[in-house]
């Protein structure tokens, strides 16, 4: 709900990186919409900004916010600008809740790609357990940790993430995204343990016996 924001109450001082949250800045008790509403039936015959007739039971800025004012930036502070009365009221345009709640999403959805990817490219390099084989190649180690710093490097930097549109995770979320990861890296360690089973039961007993040996 938005407001007009003011130096002791603003979005920039309490929005949460972490969680997307606006804090006490966008409470719906301090602000006009149940007080003072600031929209109305449109008028019979009002066209959108396409010129097309608005539908029945479309709401208008009233008068009053549609004049010229001052414009207020989300740090409470004059902009030194001009801008309709009712843009000082409308939430920011990319850290809403919907907006930046799909944001987080898309980021743990990205994440556990990435971690699934990784996982599936170091465990089926050998039939055996990946826990035997992990460290047999150091290229692929050095390539699998560079890999995940940049995932991670990615997320939580601030700017870098606003970059790449990401949304840094909290403890919580994070931990969130092992789980289907760990989960696909236990079935392929299983499906490997059923192939090397059955590929020793093809072989003849002296192979066998070899192998042990």
């Amino acid at each position: 709900w938005g407001r007009q924001l003011t130096w002791d109450n603003n979005f920039e001082a309490q929005f949460n990186r972490f969680s997307g949250g606006s804090g006490q800045a966008y409470n719906r008790s301090d602000g006009i919409w149940d007080r003072h509403p600031p929209l109305q039936d449109c008028p019979t015959g009002s066209l959108d900004q396409h010129g097309l007739p608005l539908v029945g039971g479309s709401l208008c800025w009233k008068e009053e916010w549609s004049k010229p004012t001052d414009c207020i930036g989300l740090g409470g502070q004059s902009l030194g600008t001009s801008c309709h009365a009712f843009e000082n009221v409308l939430l920011d345009r990319s850290r809403n809740c919907v907006r930046y709640g799909t944001m987080l999403a898309k980021t743990m959805a990205w994440h556990v790609m990435i971690l699934c990817e990784l996982g599936f490219l170091h465990a089926i390099r050998s039939p055996m357990l990946c826990v035997q084989t992990f460290f047999r190649n150091v290229y692929s180690v050095l390539l699998l940790g560079v890999s995940l710093a940049i995932a991670e490097f990615s997320i939580q930097m601030p700017r870098l993430n606003e970059a790449v549109n990401l949304a840094p995770l909290d403890l919580r979320s994070f931990a969130l995204t092992w789980l289907c990861p760990l989960l696909i890296l236990s079935l392929i360690e299983l499906s490997k343990c059923v192939l090397r089973r059955r590929s020793s039961s093809r072989q003849p007993p002296l192979e066998r016996a070899r192998c042990a040996t």
